[in-house]
Order: structure tokens, then C-alpha cells, then sequence
């Protein structure tokens, strides 16, 4: 059995797509083994077949809610529940017991909404941009300090709309005039989005697996047309797959 199989295997269940793509972004590069469903019951029914090491639950989803799954859970499974309500407002207003309030407020961790961590932003972007097809585009300086000094009252759902919009129409519809996109972006200081609080070996070791990922996808897992479209010997490619656990 390879480490990989050896992960733990997490269950991430969630109908925003955003919320999707951020968590498998993370899980996977830390190596561990995912499987993502979007709706309480399909979660009820894989359970009963395989109970995950782990469940991260969307307290609010349509159907089955992540609450009814926790409700009618037989299996021993650990939960993380997440959701943008306030849950003591709802166990006053009669919408969730307060034994299954118990069951989950365990240990509560606060995800600040994104106008109290505006630092996030351009790690935000570049995510956007690496998971699209226009993951070779720049955003410009002035666009960046928009997005900076805007409060976003629809959080991060909000700024990949607002990305959506720009790369297809060139406007975004925050407060100011409407900025203009560019076709070409020049390669300097203004352009280059970097994540805060990373060094310059965890940047390139993240820029190095997303190439590699590209790759793959593009020569269909071929390791010898991969090799030599990047310009590297089969031996050094197999080894920086084995270091990024790819393929």
C-alpha cells in the first residue's frame, strides 16, 4: 500500500462550487485522498457503504441539509460543520435543536468574512486564475487596489464573480468608474500577484506543480512527451511527480 492510500480519506460535501475548488486546492496539495459530493444525500448514502476518516459538512444545503445528516448519522465519523449562519440565532428562532447544537459546537472556529483579511485577496485571485483557463493572465495594479479597498458584503463568492465578469466582459461592477481591461499586460512588479506570508520556495513549488498538473492533463499522462515538451530528463520528471504525489 503507497502513502497515498494511506491518507486520510476526507468526505468534503458543499453546493457553493467556489467553497469546492478552495478545499480540494488545499487537501490535494497536502496529499490527502478526497471524494466530493453535493447534496446530504448522497452523503447519507456513501456513508452507509464507507464511513470517511472525515466529513466536512455545509450546515445549509438544499435537499437533505448538512444538519439532517448530522441528525440521522449512524457511523462514528468525525464532522466539521461550516456554515454562514448564525447557530444560536437559530436554536432561539426554533430552526435547530439544541441538542444537535451541542452535538457539533464542540470547538467553534471563526472564518472572518473577506473585508477583516484583505491580505487574502491576490492569493485569492491567483487561485481563481490557476483553476481557469485563463490562468496566464494578469490582473492590473489598479484593478488589485479596487479589489483592495472594496468590503465585499458577498464574500469570496462575490470577488470570483466579480473575476468571472472581468475576464469575459473587461468590467467589474464595484464602486468607481468602470475599468477598462487591457489585452496584453505588461511583465513587471505591477502584474505579478504574490500570496503574502509565503517564501519564494513554497511560491515556486506551487507554480512548479501546477506546471506539472497542466502537463499531464495536456499530454494526457504521456511521461515521455511531458519530458520533453518541458526540456527535462524522464528521470527528474518522474522525480518531481513523486514530490508533488502526481499521477
Amino acid at each position: 500500500m503507497n502513502d497515498y492510500e494511506n491518507m486520510p480519506d476526507i468526505l468534503i460535501t458543499d453546493d457553493n462550487p467556489a467553497n469546492l475548488h478552495l478545499l480540494i486546492e488545499i487537501l490535494d496539495t497536502k496529499g490527502y485522498r478526497t471524494r466530493v459530493l453535493q447534496s446530504g444525500l448522497q452523503v447519507m448514502e456513501l456513508v452507509r457503504l464507507k464511513p470517511p476518516d472525515l466529513i466536512l459538512l455545509d450546515i445549509m444545503m438544499p435537499g437533505i441539509s448538512g444538519y439532517e445528516v448530522c441528525r440521522q448519522l449512524k457511523a462514528d465519523v468525525r464532522i466539521i460543520a461550516a456554515t454562514n449562519r448564525e447557530l444560536r440565532d437559530m436554536v432561539r428562532n426554533g430552526e435547530m435543536r439544541e441538542d444537535f447544537f451541542q452535538r457539533v459546537h464542540v470547538i467553534a472556529l471563526e472564518m472572518p468574512p473577506l473585508r477583516r483579511r484583505k491580505e487574502d485577496i491576490p492569493l485569492l485571485v491567483t487561485h481563481f486564475l490557476d483553476r481557469t483557463e485563463a490562468g496566464s493572465r494578469m490582473i492590473p495594479r489598479e484593478l488589485m487596489e479596487r479589489f483592495r479597498a472594496y468590503d465585499w458584503p458577498g464574500n469570496v463568492r462575490e470577488l470570483f464573480n466579480e473575476l468571472r465578469r472581468y475576464l469575459a466582459t473587461g468590467e467589474v461592477e464595484l464602486n468607481g468608474p468602470v475599468l477598462e481591461k487591457h489585452k496584453e499586460q505588461p511583465l513587471g512588479d505591477t502584474a505579478i500577484l504574490l500570496p503574502e506570508g509565503r517564501t519564494f520556495q513554497e511560491i515556486t513549488e506551487a507554480f512548479e506543480r501546477r506546471v506539472l498538473k497542466k502537463a499531464l492533463s495536456q499530454f494526457d499522462g504521456n511521461r515521455t512527451r511531458i519530458s520533453e515538451q518541458l526540456g527535462i530528463p524522464r528521470k527528474t520528471l518522474y522525480r518531481k511527480l513523486a514530490k508533488h504525489r502526481l499521477g
